[in-house]
């Protein structure tokens, strides 16, 4: 990897940690209605884009 590269790995790990500690807003009403009889992967497939979402961060899957 070359040094551009690190440098942003270190930019989008530190957004990652800052993001950590903020709150993401699910309303009730989804809750009630969807997520009850959603499967368990699914809800945290949905949570975890939602949190990256909010905060306009594209999370991109490295092999």
């Amino acid at each position: 990897m070359n040094g551009k590269g690190k440098m942003q790995d270190n930019f989008i790990k530190k957004k990652a940690n800052e993001l950590y500690l903020l709150d993401t807003n699910v309303e009730n009403v989804f809750i009630s209605e969807y997520m009850a009889g959603a499967p368990a992967e699914y809800v945290k497939v949905y949570l975890f884009a939602l949190m990256y979402a909010g905060r306009g961060i594209i999370w991109i899957m490295r092999p």
